[in-house]
């Protein structure tokens, strides 16, 4: 046994190497308790009343089964118990702390017993009260007060118009005033009034700013998530529905005006509401594995779009001449790996003049669509997995990365004249020759001229050897 201060406020103390804390140690003053990655199995081998506890942090302690009696903290607010992946039960005297605002409860795949649902638990809606319930085998608890939860396990979500079930739910929230969510709301598409009744109200409203549900692997056929309504999360920045079979995103999305990072990868939609041009502050939108999607609406305002296992989709622009459009579109990246359904991927690409990362891995193209070479912006071209590419030639001057690994059928590579590349990846590609090698560093060294000697030292050739 060892000493500790017997009016400690904060113990901090990661990999802590012992099964217990000190058994002399008085807990009275303790407000913060922080041991990431301990090796403790239970924090004291007695009975004690952590009077002043705020906040208890077991992160990574995959040996600990057991969590202290809470009962005491009456002003307790945050409880992050994640990768404890022996601990079996969360004390039930959790129903007694009413500031309970965080709990992160992910990787404890022993909770068997602990069942989430996430529900308002009222008939106000406008108000913007909801409560989590922990279903315990005997009782069900209510947490009003958390605004910050993270939990994994077999959960049932109900969110004004949202549910469904799911193995990982996350959000965080503020609150705000009702004069403060007025505010908010006349910066919306379509603002919503409040009424008499509700304006009078000092309550304070709680709004999602972030808000993550999901499955961790897509399944086909599984029972969709319903998705009737987003109007009532006005507030939202980030937004991640994934693997969800959801099938219809509703046109109120609009309203979600603060909107920056939207993720609906792994859904069974066919189309997306036309609304969604109008979230003026959209960067980053994954559509990853929608395979039934079939085509996409105007998105200038897009700077990432990643549509990795589209398989279906037809046109990134339906009804659109690319002509029409053409340099309107200032999207950076661009991912359309494995999206073979595209019958005119050339012409559709002219329209996305800025791109300087293209992503078409895994294509059945047999040479690089002739477009490619008037993207002048484009810095990282990727074609890993192209069984059938022939050839690779018509690159911009522009570039610097190109990554053709695993193509199997490719003979030749041709870099254009004072070119910018920095490093080319032709592993696995077994029908470029000793010679297509030798071709390609003399194009680089008589080419790349331009270039200062101490520059070449930069490029990295990477292929394996057909002779080896």
């Amino acid at each position: 046994d060892f000493y500790l201060p017997h009016n400690l406020r904060l113990l901090h103390w990661d990999a802590y190497p012992l099964e217990t804390l000190p058994s002399r140690f008085r807990q009275n003053h303790l407000v913060e308790l922080n041991l990431q990655y301990s090796n403790l199995v239970i924090l004291w081998d007695r009975t004690v009343m952590l009077w002043n506890l705020r906040r208890l942090d077991v992160t990574g302690s995959e040996y600990l089964r057991e969590l202290p009696d809470l009962s005491a903290s009456k002003n307790f607010e945050e409880l992050i118990i994640e990768g404890c992946v022996r601990l079996r039960k969360i004390p039930e005297s959790v129903r007694r702390l009413c500031y309970l605002t965080k709990l992160n409860a992910n990787r404890c795949n022993n909770l068997g017993h602990v069942r989430f649902s996430v529900e308002f638990r009222n008939k106000n809606r406008q108000r913007g009260i909801w409560g989590t319930k922990l279903m315990f085998p005997n009782e069900a608890v209510q947490l009003d007060s958390l605004t910050d939860l993270s939990i994994e396990g077999a959960i049932y979500v109900k969110l004004f118009e949202a549910s469904g079930k799911a193995e990982h739910l996350s959000f965080g929230s503020t609150q705000q005033t009702p004069e403060q969510s007025m505010t908010m709301e006349q910066k919306t598409v379509t603002p919503r009034l409040m009424s008499d009744s509700e304006s009078s109200e000092s309550h304070e409203m709680k709004h999602f700013s972030y808000l993550e549900i999901k499955h961790f692997s897509y399944t086909e056929n599984r029972v969709p998530f319903l998705c009737d309504s987003l109007i009532n999360f006005p507030c939202l920045t980030e937004l991640k529905l994934m693997n969800l079979n959801i099938q219809y995103i509703p046109y109120d999305i609009r309203h979600l005006q603060f909107l920056e990072t939207l993720d609906l990868g792994g859904n069974d939609f066919r189309f997306l509401p036309d609304t969604m041009s109008q979230l003026a502050k959209l960067k980053y939108l994954s559509l990853r594995n929608c395979r039934r999607l079939l085509t996409l609406p105007p998105l200038p305002q897009v700077k990432t779009l990643i549509l990795s296992d589209c398989a279906n989709l037809e046109w990134l622009l339906e009804n659109v001449s690319p002509e029409d459009d053409r340099g309107t579109y200032c999207l950076p990246e661009l991912w359309l790996d494995n999206c073979n359904g595209i019958p005119y991927l050339s012409p559709q690409l002219r329209r996305y003049t800025h791109l300087t990362y293209l992503d078409l891995s895994r294509h059945d193209f047999l040479e690089v669509p002739e477009t490619v070479r008037e993207l002048l912006s484009l810095e990282t071209l990727l074609l890993n997995n192209c069984k059938k590419l022939i050839s690779v030639e018509g690159l911009p001057q522009s570039l610097k990365y190109l990554y053709a690994h695993g193509c199997e059928s490719l003979e030749n590579v041709s870099l254009p004249p004072n070119h910018s590349i920095k490093h080319i990846d032709l592993i696995h590609c077994p029908r470029l020759d000793r010679q297509g090698h030798e071709h390609l560093m003399n194009l680089f060294i008589n080419d790349g001229h331009s270039q200062e000697v101490s520059k070449l030292t930069a490029f990295d050739l990477c292929f394996l050897d057909p002779s080896d």
